[in-house]
Order: C-alpha cells, then sequence, then structure tokens
C-alpha cells in the first residue's frame, strides 16, 4: 500500500480573531483523506516576516531563528511517524499522529491545567464577579473531566489540542451514563467546559471550536412553588426540635424576601433598616448577580429577625438568623414536608419561587416589582419564578367586567 501524498505538513500564517491585521499567529496544518489537524507554533509574526510562496519566515532575529528550529524539529518528528507507518505497512492516523507529538501535555497546554488555572483566576474574584457557588461548580467540573480523561484515555492529562467534538460529545455521554447526572445539571457543566474552551480558543491554544455542532439544550422542568394552603400548613407547625423550627423559619422568612439560601446565610442585621416609624426594608446586593434589592419586610419576616436578635449566632456574627449548612437544610425541609403533609420536593429554592408567586404576583404585585425584590436585572428572570395564571389577572378582569355592566 502506498503511502506517498497521503499526508501532507504545511505552514502558515492566520489572523489573530481580535481582528488585528497586524498580529498574526503561525500554524501546521496537517492534511489526510479530508481530514485535518491544526497545530499552533505559539509564536505571532508581521506579515513581513513571512514567505508566502515558501510558507516559511523570514528574517534573522533571535524570534525567526527560534521559530525555524521549532518547525525543523515538528517535520522531523512527523515524517519520521511516516516512515513507521511504510516500514509496518501501516494507515496515518491523525489522532495517532497527534498523541505522538503531545503524548502528555504539560502546563498550561493542558486541558485540566488550562481549567485549573482558569479556576484559581474564579477563587480570586469570589465576591467580586463570581460566587464561591460558582467557583465549587467549576472544581467539580474538572473533578469529573479527570475521571473521564483516566477512564477514556488511560492519561493524567490531555493536550487542549486533542480536545475535539468526539471527545465533547463523549463527556456529555460520561456525565449522563457512567455518573448518573441529570440532563439540565450536565448541559450546565457542559456550557461551562465551553465557557473555558472559548478562553483557550481566545488564547489560540485550539485552532477549532470542538463544541460546533454540539447541542446543548435545556429539558423544561416542572418548578415546584407553594400554594397559600401549603405555606399556612408550615408557618403553623410548631417544631420542638431546634434544627428543623430553625429551618422552618429561614424557610418561611424566604418565603416572604425571595432571598436565596445564599442570601440569608450573609445577611447581616445592618442591612435592615427602620425607614419609616414601623416600616423596615432590606437593602441588599445578591450575591449571584450583585443586583441590588430592595425588600419591604412584612410582618412574618420581621417577627422571624425578632424571634432570633438575642441568639448567639446573630450576636456573634451580625448575621439576621443562624442556619446550618445548605446541604443540612434541604434534607431537613423534606422532613418538615413530610410532617406538614405536603407532597412536593421541599428543596429552599421552592421559597424563592413561592415568593415570586404565592406571596407576590398572586396578589397584585407588578412583575417589575417583583423582579427588583428578587434582585433581576430583567423580568425575564422574575418570569422564569412567577407562575402567572388567571388568578393573577382576575381581580382586573372582574373590575373591568362591572365596568361593561354597569347600565
Amino acid at each position: 500500500m502506498s503511502h506517498k501524498s497521503q499526508l501532507s505538513i504545511r505552514f502558515f500564517l492566520r489572523a489573530a480573531k481580535s481582528g488585528n491585521s497586524i498580529k498574526h499567529y503561525v500554524f501546521c496544518r496537517l492534511t489526510h483523506k479530508g481530514q485535518r489537524k491544526e497545530i499552533s507554533m505559539g509564536c505571532h509574526l508581521d506579515p513581513a516576516e513571512w514567505d508566502k510562496k515558501m510558507n516559511r519566515p523570514r528574517g534573522s532575529s533571535e524570534k525567526i531563528y527560534q521559530l525555524e528550529e521549532d518547525i525543523l524539529h515538528l517535520t522531523y518528528k512527523i515524517r519520521q511517524y511516516k516512515r513507521e507507518c511504510q516500514d509496518h505497512s501501516m494507515p496515518y492516523d491523525l489522532d495517532e499522529l497527534m498523541e505522538k507529538l503531545f503524548p502528555q501535555s504539560k502546563g498550561p497546554n493542558g486541558l485540566l491545567a488550562y481549567y485549573q488555572n482558569h479556576n484559581d483566576k474564579v477563587k480570586e474574584l469570589i465576591g467580586k464577579d463570581f460566587t464561591y457557588a460558582t467557583w465549587k461548580r467549576h472544581n467539580t467540573v474538572v473533578n469529573h473531566l479527570q475521571e473521564f480523561i483516566k477512564q477514556e484515555k488511560g492519561k493524567t492529562e490531555i493536550a487542549l489540542r486533542l480536545v475535539d467534538r468526539k471527545f465533547i460529545e463523549g463527556f456529555q455521554h460520561y456525565l449522563k451514563v457512567e455518573v448518573g447526572i441529570a440532563h439540565n445539571t450536565t448541559t450546565h457543566y457542559m456550557k461551562m467546559v465551553k465557557k473555558v474552551i472559548k478562553l483557550a480558543l481566545r488564547d489560540d491554544l485550539i485552532t477549532k471550536d470542538p463544541f460546533e455542532g454540539v447541542k446543548l439544550t435545556l429539558k423544561k422542568v416542572v418548578k415546584e412553588h407553594l400554594n397559600e394552603k401549603e405555606l399556612k400548613a408550615i408557618i403553623n407547625k410548631e417544631f420542638t426540635i431546634p434544627r428543623l423550627d430553625q429551618v422552618k423559619d429561614a424557610f418561611v422568612f424566604a418565603c416572604f424576601t425571595g432571598l436565596a439560601y445564599t442570601d440569608i446565610k450573609h445577611l447581616q442585621r445592618n442591612r435592615v433598616e427602620e425607614v419609616e416609624e414601623g416600616i423596615w426594608v432590606i437593602y441588599k446586593g445578591r450575591e449571584k448577580t450583585d443586583e441590588l434589592s430592595t425588600i419591604p419586610l412584612m410582618k412574618t419576616a420581621k417577627a422571624i429577625l425578632d424571634k432570633y436578635e438575642d441568639h448567639p449566632v446573630v450576636c456573634k456574627k451580625g448575621v439576621v438568623m443562624p442556619t446550618v449548612s445548605n446541604q443540612k437544610t434541604n434534607a431537613y425541609l423534606k422532613e418538615i414536608a413530610d410532617v406538614c403533609g405536603i407532597q412536593k420536593n421541599l428543596t429552599f429554592h421552592v421559597a424563592r419561587r413561592t415568593f415570586a408567586t404565592t406571596v407576590a404576583a398572586l396578589n397584585g404585585i407588578p412583575i417589575e416589582h417583583i423582579a427588583k425584590m428578587m434582585g433581576h436585572a430583567d423580568v425575564k428572570m422574575t418570569l422564569q419564578y412567577a407562575k402567572l395564571d388567571y388568578r393573577t389577572i382576575l381581580p382586573q378582569l372582574d373590575k373591568v367586567g362591572d365596568r361593561f355592566s354597569e347600565e
């Protein structure tokens, strides 16, 4: 079997993605039977430093000499692979060739190393541009990637250049089937990977987007909230066990303020102000978005704050109430739901949706005001929380009906 002309090597310049016409990067393109792999040489040149006819750099600078040496070294390794295939009468395989060229990428050119570097930067920006929860989720993704690479490749790392669509779709399948992660959570994880890959594309560590053609869609799920009867059942239920009583109070407080678990956990008492006699307001930037929430305190919520005013944790930390971890909170909420005869999957986030729908929207509070209280910059996000049905507009429709029925 002849191997002649089946594997071509070509070096070329490519303009930077930023659109800067002066800055061009040097690439090597390998082509075989319609397949193509591109390798960044990690060097940028002025177009005047490139010989278009010879497809080689020209000049006498130290940078040019180093690039010529790198090109010669890479060309030698590719030709060595071609000779090995010819000697053993084996067909060329671009994936195999790339593995030989980059057997185990170290430093910033490895996927895990690059992703971890990204996570380290995110950690430094916690409380500024990111939340702790976001950083933790990115770390979870890295751990899953590490296990996938180990299982699929038998290695501890993979070069960014080797991350292609096959790898991406394989990781997506691994999360769903091997790890057993739900579709929407898998999609969220894949979108996080996609964000990091786009950074690698920007840095010219990857030449082709491996997510091209990969669809990342979310399935519509029923997001539950408590109706008025269910909410009253929890409010009126008395618990003698302190841990359940505290979690119940935190949940009810969220139902009447729209605050998320992390917002309540870190809410300081100095963020609660009496703006007029008997009128208390929370001024709080959301942990997730830093969007300012202005929340008037209803009597039920204010009574809960008063209950914990002298609690040791409140006095020591200056927070509004004692809390346990989010995981324990959701576990205790399952107990509370059972005791109260609620058949829904009760998690702390249900409180936020209950506020938007049962407490606010169904009592005539305009969606724009609900968005402001929930810290949403866009009412489109609020509409995902507030389930608007006929009860929302029934009072207004009754008024219109009365006007037209008057004689």
